[in-house]
């Protein structure tokens, strides 16, 4: 029996391919934008004594000249490595040194980020100052932690008092007692809810705006404002004052970011139309230039530095050498790949966003000679910066229509149609979907009905029901 399980047995054998570390850091840098590349860099310059952030380019440096060991007490070394370098000879500038300029600099660039208080944190902060027991206050701590991020309660009272053990009737009074809190309409169920909140606040809770959300928020949701007027039984003119009311009320209590960067969009390939043609250009000015230090590579040649901390040594040159040499691949494969997007959207280049053409990442990878994750990767987060303005590099990249005349057209330009279209309707006689489909056509482009409303839908633009306005 055992013979025979013993010949059944097979060798399989498989090939697994493993990413090397160099491998890995060449993807991170080649996704990373301006600023999360500076970080990188940053870190690396912390964590590896032997880069210098000067000199005069990336330029990518020989790795083959050093090898790599395992380390079994790196502390050790790290005590003669820095022993030997006060003994040895040392640079000018020292290890990975900056003025005080590049320092200043670098928390611009880092530190420009001012943190508000979140919707949470500052109800939380008014909880602090009622006179509360500590029961109440448990009960509204729920209510608040129960709050989504525009500060609507989506968890009904009795879900709440159940997942706590609190009684019901507690609870109802927590959800009460949050809703008299800053902001008026925090706590709220519904956007009904909030604005009647809103409106309680400013003592119109008598108003025929308040009676309009009260009883008739199904009618002011679909602009059906003449069924409206006749319910409140009011001439059609008054309805615009309850919309000038409702205007002033606040829908979006938490509509800024919790943390408020001022943001800087860097972009890194500026195309210039000379005489002779496009000129593509990948900006390397807001990257520090890194170089490996001198002190280092001489400790290597000193009788006096022991074998282990050479081999330290090595390790930390080795790895410097390949991030000097996968940014400078990073630049490389940039550069490439926004000379092949110019290329193929020259006339966009020329003569303006119009003549945006469709492109996929698929053809780019193929003129380039990369992978299209590659491409995808390369063009994620960054900017490219042209006569039209400033444009992300996945702009560039869309679906299209053919035109009357044979040429294709993008589907950004066909979005940009639609929306110039409705911009300059008359806001009393508002297009339908079916009449911008004939416009689009006149003008030589074949888009259907449906697609009108997909497109209108992505940027959020209402039917012509509910756009139509009455003065």
């Amino acid at each position: 029996m055992a013979l025979a399980q013993n010949q059944n047995q097979q060798l399989e054998q498989r090939q697994e391919q493993v990413m090397t570390h160099q491998q890995i850091q060449s993807l991170e840098l080649l996704a990373a934008p301006v600023p999360e590349l500076r970080q990188i860099i940053t870190t690396e310059l912390h964590r590896n004594p032997v880069i210098e952030a000067d000199g005069d380019g990336l330029e990518p440096l020989p790795s083959e000249e050093v090898s790599s060991s395992n380390s079994d007490d790196e502390e050790r070394w790290i005590e003669q490595l820095v022993k030997a370098g006060d003994e040895g000879p040392s640079s000018e500038k020292g290890v990975g040194a900056r003025s005080p300029e590049a320092e200043e600099k670098q928390e611009y660039y880092f530190h420009a980020i001012t943190e508000k208080p979140s919707l949470h944190q500052q109800l939380e902060e008014q909880l602090r100052f009622l006179d509360l027991d500590k029961e109440m206050n448990d009960a509204c701590q729920l209510v608040i932690d129960g709050l989504d991020d525009n500060g609507y309660l989506k968890t009904h009272a009795a879900d709440l008092a159940m997942a706590s053990g609190l009684s019901l009737d507690l609870v109802e009074k927590a959800v009460r007692l949050v809703q008299k809190l800053e902001p008026a309409g925090v706590a709220a169920r519904n956007l009904q809810e909030r604005f009647l909140i809103q409106l309680q606040r400013k003592g119109q809770d008598e108003s025929l705006a308040y009676k309009a959300v009260a009883e008739y928020s199904d009618d002011l949701e679909n602009n059906r404002l003449r069924e409206l007027a006749k319910k409140l039984d009011i001439e059609l003119p008054e309805v615009k004052d309850i919309f000038e009311e409702l205007k002033s009320l606040n829908p979006h209590l938490a509509e800024a970011p919790q943390i408020d960067p001022v943001t800087y969009v860097n972009e890194e390939v500026t195309v210039e139309n000379k005489q002779e043609g496009l000129h593509v250009k990948v900006n390397d000015d807001r990257l520090p230039t890194l170089n490996i230090s001198s002190q280092y590579k001489n400790l290597l040649s000193d009788p006096n530095v022991g074998k282990e901390t050479k081999q330290y040594i090595k390790e930390k040159i080795k790895a410097a050498a390949s991030l000097i040499e996968n940014l400078s691949q990073r630049q490389q494969t940039l550069e490439r790949i926004a000379n092949c997007i110019v290329a193929y959207q020259d006339e966009f280049f020329r003569h303006g966003p119009t003549y945006l053409k469709p492109l996929t990442m698929a053809q780019v990878a193929e003129q380039a000679g990369v992978h299209e994750t590659t491409v995808s990767r390369s063009v994620a987060g960054k900017y490219l910066r042209c006569d039209y303005g400033l444009f992300a590099l996945r702009d560039f990249f869309s679906a299209g229509y053919e035109g009357s005349d044979g040429n294709t057209v993008s589907n950004r330009v066909v979005s940009d149609k639609i929306r110039k279209l409705i911009n300059d309707e008359d806001p009393r006689k508002p297009l339908s979907d079916t009449r911008i489909a004939k416009e689009l056509k006149n003008e030589g482009l074949n888009v259907a009905r449906r697609t009108v409303a997909k497109y209108r839908e992505q940027m959020k633009i209402l039917p012509s029901s509910r756009r139509r306005r009455y003065w």
